[in-house]
């Protein structure tokens, strides 16, 4: 666990060493979970031979590490919207019996707080068809 943690502390220093606004509208638990879902990609990606060889090949002199961080830098912000997706599910304890009650209060929150952040927001997507529910 300890070199994930190592990665998301580089992601999140490379981040914002540039500046990245997506970054400073994303409230941190979400962008917690969204680095996660970006990591299992990479390594799920990364498992099959064509694919590795073929990201390689675009950062020859780059090591497994540097790969690895220029993969998260690039990608992370995609997982944003599934992240939100994959917290909000978690509030309900039908969907996620695994999860207790003061976590529960924590993601509320935190879901509460992401979505007063409006720039790094996209309209469409969840929001909509939750919405159209209601």
């Amino acid at each position: 666990m300890g070199s994930r943690d190592e990665a998301a502390k580089a992601v999140y220093g490379a981040l914002a060493r540039k500046r990245n606004r997506r970054l400073k509208h994303v409230h941190p638990m979400v962008a917690d979970a969204a680095l996660g879902i970006i990591m299992e990609s990479y390594d799920a990606l990364m498992h099959h031979n064509e694919h590795w060889a073929a990201f390689k090949r675009q950062f020859p002199d780059a090591t497994s590490k540097e790969l690895e961080q220029i993969y998260l830098e690039h990608n992370w912000g995609k997982g944003v919207e599934a992240a939100r997706q994959v917290l909000a599910r978690m509030l309900d304890p039908a969907a996620a019996p695994g999860v207790d009650e003061e976590s529960r209060e924590k993601i509320h929150e935190a879901l509460i707080l992401d979505r007063s952040l409006q720039m790094g927001r996209r309209t469409d997507a969840w929001e909509a068809a939750g919405i159209r529910r209601n």
